[in-house]
């Protein structure tokens, strides 16, 4: 399960291993942190829209996910907390 709260001027992202989903962390120097959830091979990536954690519509075939020399891929093993920039501070990071 991924959980956010919003923590100014960051948003707590929470993954805890749930028996439905297996989850992934993806660490990118192109797209950032984010997670992926995995079930029965088809994995998704989760979006923070409004502060609030939603699900791509897209999926991917989890064999075709690989680490690369631009993002490592790692499994969620145990609850794990992050915090991301808010839209504003990235955006605002953008421009400086």
């Amino acid at each position: 399960m991924i959980t956010s709260k919003r923590v100014p001027p960051f948003i707590e992202i929470t993954c805890e291993p749930d028996d439905e989903y297996q989850y992934f962390q993806c660490e990118s120097s192109v797209a950032g942190l984010f997670f992926m959830r995995d079930k029965d091979g088809k994995a998704n990536i989760s979006i923070i829209e409004n502060n609030n954690v939603k699900w791509s519509e897209n999926t991917y075939n989890l064999s075709d996910i690989k680490n690369t020399d631009t993002c490592h891929v790692s499994v969620v093993t145990e609850k794990t907390t992050r915090l991301l920039p808010t839209k504003e501070v990235f955006d605002a990071r953008e421009n400086n």
